[in-house]
């Protein structure tokens, strides 16, 4: 009897042992147990997650894992999300975020909080120039300067391209955050930068250094990684296929292209709204973004019954329906 006893605690301290180490390399090194039930998920972001007898651990559908104890409240989805916000509440405290829509021209970039920056345009009779370039052929430019306004970058949105060439002259390639290349040049084997191009994204784009030293010059070179430049498509260069619908009169919601079909609505739904057009582009350009429109009459109007073919606008005390329009 005694010799009994002895074997099934030999054989429950050998389980516990195991449980303990299955849960300890699951634990500390974020690792599935390999004692486990799995379940599958079908849709979202989590692929399956795999239950132990004390830890249950999930998996993304890009693999990446947590693994958390079973008596632990966790969301991997409300996580990601605080993580999200956390690294997002970062960026706002040590960047500020600039965007200008320049002639159909779309520019963002992240401005590190300690640097400065102005816009500038052209006036009619100066012509300022930078080692002998003379740059006043522009129609906005934008001053970035850390602790001197009088050693700075300037970025121009230029009129005309322009070229820079010269003796001595090197450029190297510099990889953007959003996978597009520009190019910074060098001269007479100087380790500070003169001139930065984006040949590829927008020839008009022109960066000139105006003093920085080294530290400063490669600060703004890093943050700079973060530009994104757009454009904006003209209604009349767009190849949109609309019966009965006015291409002039547009909106985006949803991800969908609407224009104005002059029927008015006699709406009583008493539903709420379900979004409003708070973005307003020139009228000469297609909306690019969502909740945005062309025509000034439509903004901060309001939004209902939106489906992939129509939705319903209320502005000047009137519904009014528009209709999708296909964009070729």
């Amino acid at each position: 009897m005694k010799k009994s006893i002895k074997v099934i605690l030999i054989i429950l301290v050998i389980l516990l042992g195991i449980i303990i180490i299955d849960t300890i390399q699951s634990k500390v090194f974020n690792n599935r147990p390999i004692i486990r039930i799995r379940k599958n998920l079908d849709g979202g972001i989590i692929d399956y997650i795999d239950y132990g007898i004390l830890v249950r651990s999930y998996c993304l559908v890009n693999s990446e894992r947590k693994t958390v104890f079973n008596w632990e409240k966790y969301s991997m989805i409300e996580s990601l999300k605080q993580e999200n916000n956390s690294s997002n509440n970062k960026l706002q405290e040590e960047y500020k975020k600039y965007s200008k829509t320049i002639d159909g021209v779309i520019l963002e970039l992240n401005i590190p909080n300690e640097w400065n920056y102005e816009e500038i345009l052209p006036k009619k009779d100066s012509k300022p120039t930078v080692e002998g370039l003379e740059l006043n052929n522009y129609k906005f430019a934008l001053k970035i300067y850390k602790n001197s306004k009088e050693k700075n970058v300037i970025l121009y949105v230029r009129n005309s391209p322009i070229g820079v060439c010269g003796t001595g002259l090197v450029t190297k390639d510099i990889e953007l955050n959003n996978g597009e290349n520009a190019s910074a040049d060098y001269y007479d084997g100087s380790k500070i930068w003169s001139f930065i191009s984006f040949s590829k994204s927008n020839i008009m784009i022109f960066i000139s250094n105006n003093g920085l030293e080294e530290s400063q010059a490669n600060e703004v070179l890093d943050f700079f990684k973060t530009i994104n430049i757009d454009t904006y498509t003209k209604i009349k260069d767009a190849n949109l296929k609309a019966d009965g619908i006015d291409t002039k009169t547009l909106i985006r919601f949803n991800n969908i292209l609407y224009g104005e079909s002059g029927c008015l609505i006699d709406y009583r739904g008493g539903t709420e709204p379900i979004g409003k057009i708070t973005k307003l582009v020139d009228s000469i350009y297609v909306p690019k973004y969502n909740n945005e429109t062309n025509t000034k009459k439509i903004l901060n109007a309001l939004v209902y019954e939106s489906t992939e073919n129509a939705v319903i606008l209320e502005y000047e005390n009137v519904a009014r329906l528009f209709e999708k329009i296909e964009e070729k």
